[in-house]
């Protein structure tokens, strides 16, 4: 099924047609100049009230919420899989032992008891 004449060519438009059809004037570009330099809000000046809520925090490791903060330098982090990678990368020393002499990995897995 054809929707159209095979005879028939459709006339193609150029971008310079377009170009000389729809061109501005020099008061048509001033008048357009001062719109945009009207004082009202804008992408720079535009802002928004702080929020009411509380701040959201995310994990240092992954980045997903995290509930948790490193006791020795106050990194966020969401579980003890990032909790020990945090760990064995930060820079700095880090106590690997507890308070008891308990190594830091037999803490972790009780939920942060010593």
């Amino acid at each position: 099924m054809l929707f159209f004449s095979p005879g028939k060519k459709k006339k193609k438009t150029r971008g310079d047609h377009f170009k000389l059809r729809f061109r501005k004037n020099f008061q048509a570009l001033l008048e357009e100049q001062n719109l945009s330099a009207a004082e009202g809000p804008n992408y720079v000046s535009a802002g928004a009230a702080p929020s009411r809520l509380p701040q959201r925090h995310f994990c240092a490791v992954c980045g997903f919420p995290s509930g948790y903060t490193c006791v020795t330098c106050g990194a966020r982090y969401c579980c003890t899989r990032c909790l020990g990678t945090h760990q064995d990368t930060r820079s700095g020393s880090a106590p690997k032992m507890g308070k008891n002499g308990e190594k830091w990995e037999k803490m972790v897995k009780n939920g942060g008891k010593w």
